[in-house]
């Protein structure tokens, strides 16, 4: 604007117009794009690719700190003064806050594990000090004589009152400072509240300033070829690493790349997916979308005839279906299984699309390695090997979980002396040999192994953790455990005095948790 706007008179008043006519393609394209989306845009012109960009941000922040309640009545000191929380009742919660900072105060509520309760509403209102009320009764005394001097004609102009005022209104109250004022506040969240986390803005805004790089990541084939625009014609084409049109510019603003091959130019119900073959040059339009942009394997991409349609896959490089689409369901499981699902059954291909588990199922999981054959809408009742082996053959009602330590946690129905039907537990191997009986070691409701542990629960309802041998390795003694986590090796567990830790594989405690 400052380089092409020219001053001219319209209806006797001086106006600037910007004429960019002698200016560049690319100040020409700027300039349109300001009109056309009220966005200044910025253009770097260099003559090979930019890598990377520094830059610096200016904004202002405030600096917050956070102070914790779990007391019904506590006092915390702030700079500004004392946040007193008078009571915290079931899902409610009061607390006096200076009036000054009451805008600079956010009150959260926490329950157990410091989760945080959805906020319902609020009431608030000023509080008077006894000092402040003392002042203002003093006062009004002060008035209500000058009002009987007034009338008798004692005080008789503007500067006697003046003068009569200033000599009696109390110091006390010329002392107050009106910033000193409390603010009652009154909140209901969304469940019973175990702590408050208070939120203080302790300083004004700054000016911070921070620097950073983007680096422009560019991937392998985009170091050889990307969507580029023509500021001639402003249509879009594939342009090579040296400045020439691998596919000459015929698209509109919305032509996109969406992973190495495939590209859009998707825009409301318009939806066309092209491939791209970098060795012809040639760019052609499919009869299929991409259900996912996401390349499997470095060789295949999902697609599907229509949004949420049926599924099959197209190989990467050709741009050819190699899977059918007709499946309801497909996905790749641990970079090594086709999972599909057709007409309400499952199967299992590998990577290869050999069959592993024909498609005959009412529900499989794969995890771990494992393919479990589900009952429809219910428990795992089998476990397969990754070449298609039955490890279980049907010999439980239930596997729980999957092989952890090379122990899969399995149950049976068994009817008891007076007629009841009981799960009873074991840990097997993947020759479905029993190697625990957890039943008959007195182990209730236990759990599957995890970084060589398992949880097991006593008659009593108390809980303690066990080794691979079935041994008890930690002695019942939580009210709540959980399972050891296989990347840290520590578990979560509730001590009896409702207190949450994390534990070793010792038991011995390492951290200490909220409520």
């Amino acid at each position: 604007m400052d380089k092409y706007a020219k001053k001219v008179k319209e209806n006797g008043e001086e106006v600037e117009i910007v004429h960019v006519t002698n200016a560049s393609k690319i100040e020409q394209y700027l300039w349109e794009e300001y009109h056309k989306t009220s966005k200044q845009k910025t253009v770097l012109e260099r003559s090979k690719m930019i890598k990377k960009i520094n830059y610096q941000v200016q904004i202002p922040l405030e600096e917050t700190k956070i102070f914790y309640v779990s007391k019904s009545v506590e006092t915390i000191e702030t700079p500004f003064g004392k946040i007193e929380l008078t009571g915290i009742s079931g899902s409610k919660i009061q607390f006096n806050v200076p009036s000054v900072i009451k805008e600079k105060t956010l009150a959260q509520a926490l329950y157990k594990y410091a989760r945080i309760l959805r906020f319902r509403n609020s009431n608030n209102f000023t509080l008077f000090s006894n000092e402040k009320i003392e002042a203002y009764e003093n006062y009004i005394k002060v008035l209500e004589q000058t009002q009987k001097l007034v009338s008798s004609n004692i005080i008789n102009s503007e500067e006697k009152l003046e003068e009569y005022l200033a000599e009696n209104t109390p110091k006390s109250l010329k002392n107050i400072d009106e910033n000193s004022s409390i603010t009652q506040v009154n909140m209901e969240f969304s469940g019973p509240i175990d702590k408050v986390a208070f939120m203080v803005t302790i300083s004004d805004s700054q000016l911070r300033t921070f620097q950073g790089t983007a680096d422009l990541a560019y991937s392998d084939d985009e170091k050889d070829y990307m969507v580029a625009q023509d500021f001639e014609t402003r249509k879009l084409g594939i342009l090579s690493k040296n400045g020439n049109w691998l596919v000459q510019p015929q698209f509109d603003d919305y032509f996109r790349k969406i992973n190495r091959r495939y590209f859009t130019d998707q825009i409301d119900d318009r939806e066309n997916i092209y491939h791209f073959n970098p060795k012809t040059n040639i760019i052609a339009k499919v009869d299929y979308r991409l259900n996912e942009y996401t390349i499997f394997l470095d060789k295949y991409v999902k697609i599907e005839t229509h949004v949420n349609g049926l599924k099959g896959l197209a190989e990467v490089e050709t741009g050819k279906i190699v899977l059918p689409m007709e499946h309801s369901f497909l996905n790749l499981e641990e970079g090594k299984f086709w999972h599909l699902k057709k007409e309400e059954k499952e199967g299992v291909l590998d990577v290869n699309f050999k069959v592993i588990m024909p498609i005959t199922y009412d529900g499989i999981d794969v995890e771990d390695g494992y393919i479990f054959v589900k009952k429809k809408h219910g428990n795992r009742i089998d476990a397969y090997n990754e070449n298609g082996k039955n490890l279980i053959n049907g010999k439980f009602n239930e596997i729980i979980g999957t092989f952890s330590n090379g122990l899969l946690l399995v149950a049976t129905e068994k009817k008891t002396k007076e007629g009841y039907s009981q799960s009873h537990y074991y840990y097997i191997d993947d020759l479905c040999k029993i190697k625990i009986d957890a039943t008959a070691k007195n182990y209730y409701e236990p759990k599957e192994f995890s970084a060589g542990m398992a949880v097991v629960e006593n008659k009593d309802g108390t809980y303690g953790y066990i080794d691979s041998n079935g041994e008890l390795a930690i002695p019942f003694q939580y009210k709540f455990a959980h399972n050891f986590y296989p990347t840290s090796q520590l578990a979560l567990v509730e001590l009896n005095d409702e207190v949450n830790v994390l534990i070793d594989k010792q038991g011995k405690i390492i951290k200490k948790l909220y409520k």
